[in-house]
C-alpha cells in the first residue's frame, strides 16, 4: 500500500475524530449548562404544594400541578386495563 496515503488518511482521521469529539464536548457543556441554570433557578420552586394543588384560574397566582397529574395517572391505568388483555 501507498504509504503517503496511507498517512493521509490517517491524518484525516484523527482531524475527524477530533472534531467530531469537539463538537461533542461542546454540546454536552451546553446541555449541562442549561440542566445547570434550570435547576439553580427553579428548585426554588419545586414543593409540596406545587404537587397538590389545583391548576388556577387563567390570570391568577399560585396553583400546583395535581389535575396534570390525575391526569397522567388516569391516562396509564386506562391504557393499562385496555392493553393488558390484549396483551395476554
Amino acid at each position: 500500500m501507498n504509504t503517503a496515503l496511507y498517512q493521509r488518511r490517517k491524518l484525516t482521521n484523527t482531524i475527524g475524530v477530533g472534531l467530531s469529539m469537539f463538537a461533542m464536548a461542546l454540546g454536552l457543556f451546553v446541555l449541562f449548562w442549561i440542566l445547570f441554570i434550570l435547576f439553580k433557578n427553579g428548585i426554588a420552586a419545586l414543593d409540596w404544594a406545587m404537587f397538590t394543588q389545583s391548576t388556577p384560574a387563567p390570570g391568577s397566582e399560585g396553583g400546583g400541578l395535581a389535575n396534570a397529574i390525575v391526569g397522567s395517572l388516569m391516562i396509564v391505568g386506562f391504557s393499562t386495563l385496555i392493553s393488558t388483555p390484549v396483551g395476554i
